[in-house]
């Protein structure tokens, strides 16, 4: 098949075409980590467990605004990434519930239900990041939320499909995207793998967000 290719069409066109067709069985497979390392984010608010042997990035300072730390496996990505804004946001959000809720309770029980429902802060915090994650995917589609248990804060957690075009690939991703909520920082995380990986590393993500916890500070 490959003859044929070069025999009918230019070599401009030819290379990408092979490059396509030397790929079509999809990105390589990625193990399971065999084991888990601790990490500190840079900034030193949030730490947790991370895949061993992965390549490691990480951006941030101690008293700086922002912070994350990532993990590269191939196609496989654990992203988390700690800001003061989020924290910040939720401040505004907690304030204007607390203030529904006073004037609910001044208000007698016939009015009460006109007025409109609060909702949980980290839900609304949760729900504002999925836009923001959708616009770098295709055909994105996401399951409701779940609340995710961690040493860190309060959390969300929802699993999500996609298409992922790389160069000219494209093939489909699965992952989990969370929002933790602690004192002083909002976390974002985005683990994500080719639909091919889920089944081996999603136990793995499972783990790393379990992990995490607020940092030494």
């Amino acid at each position: 098949m490959i003859d044929k290719v070069k025999r009918f069409i230019s070599p401009a066109v030819a290379i990408p075409v092979l490059m396509w067709l030397a790929g079509c069985g999809g990105p390589e497979p990625i193990p399971a980590p065999k084991a888990f390392q601790d990490f500190v984010s840079p900034d030193r608010t949030f730490a947790g467990k991370g895949p061993d042997g992965w390549k490691k990035s990480e951006a941030g300072v101690q008293g700086g605004m922002q912070s994350s730390v990532v993990f590269e496996q191939g196609t496989a990505q654990v992203s988390l990434t700690a800001d003061l804004q989020g924290s910040l946001m939720a401040d505004i959000g907690r304030a204007n519930n607390a203030q529904v809720e006073n004037v609910a309770g001044m208000l007698p029980e016939g009015m009460q239900a006109s007025l409109p429902k609060t909702i949980p802060v980290i839900d609304k915090l949760h729900l504002a990041a999925k836009n923001s994650l959708a616009k770098k995917y295709q055909n994105y589609e996401e399951k409701p939320s779940q609340m995710l248990r961690c040493g860190m804060g309060e959390g969300r957690v929802s699993e999500f499909t996609a298409e992922k075009a790389d160069g000219i690939f494209k093939y489909k991703v699965h992952g989990y995207r969370a929002t933790v909520l602690s004192g002083e920082r909002r976390l974002v995380g985005v683990l994500r793998c080719a639909e091919t990986d889920w089944a081996s590393l999603s136990p793995g993500f499972g783990q790393i967000l379990s992990s995490l916890t607020a940092g030494p500070g």
